[in-house]
């Protein structure tokens, strides 16, 4: 996981490329979302989900993942999906 921008005295593009490099090493969709949340939660303190979308999720090959619009969400997050 990436370190709190503000704490480390590194540029945030810094994190933001280590971030990327991170997530290319993770074999899947699922873990890649795992590593999202868990940033995203450390960086900003708060809590944090990541949805994924048919038609594009899951890839082939990869194992099934709870995709939206089939998994339960805020009603923002469907009203997001739906615009």
């Amino acid at each position: 996981m990436i370190a709190d921008p503000g704490q480390s005295g590194e540029p945030e593009w810094k994190h933001l490329l280590s971030l990327g490099e991170q997530l290319l090493e993770l074999p899947n969709a699922a873990a890649q979302c795992a590593l999202i949340t868990k940033t995203v939660q450390f960086a900003l303190g708060c809590q944090a989900n990541v949805w994924l979308a048919r038609p594009f999720y899951p890839l082939p090959g990869e194992p099934e993942i709870p995709v939206l619009p089939d998994s339960p969400a805020a009603f923002l997050v469907m009203q997001a999906l739906r615009s």
